[in-house]
């Protein structure tokens, strides 16, 4: 079972805390709260249930631009994938259709430009089970 859910706006990042001098200073974005709003209210539209075990998760971020040049380029700016990755996963979160975002066992991003009228995040979700000899990659010798 695929869950896909396609959210339109501008994607915002997780805001993290800031410390000034040892303390933690507020980290509130606005912006940020709102994109995650969204999301919930997306998500929460989905009558489906999601397995209780690993998931694979895939995430394609259109981030808004007017330049024409741009669009369908990778974007390599800020805000950092990762950070837009962890408000979207724990929005979801939120809405109860991962019960844990740690969950989330593969994870695929992706980040490019788009036209103002078609940004926002697509996101597809469903159960991973690693196959015997998927992982193929060249183990490094101080792993021997």
């Amino acid at each position: 079972m695929k869950v896909i859910a396609i959210i339109k706006g501008h994607p915002r990042p997780q805001p993290r805390p800031r410390f000034i001098k040892g303390r933690a200073v507020s980290c509130a974005d606005p912006l940020a709260a709102a994109w995650k709003a969204k999301i919930k209210a997306a998500v929460s539209q989905i009558p489906l249930e999601l397995p209780k075990g690993p998931l694979s998760c895939s995430m394609w971020f259109r981030m808004p631009t007017k330049d024409a040049a741009r669009f369908d380029k990778a974007h390599t700016q800020v805000p950092d994938l990762d950070n837009l990755a962890k408000l979207v996963l724990d929005a979801i979160q939120d809405t109860g259709l991962l019960v844990n975002d740690s969950q989330v066992a593969k994870l695929s991003l992706d980040k490019t430009w788009a036209p103002l009228d078609q940004s926002g995040v697509l996101v597809e979700l469903e159960s991973w089970k690693p196959q015997p000899g998927q992982v193929d990659l060249p183990r490094p010798d101080w792993l021997n």
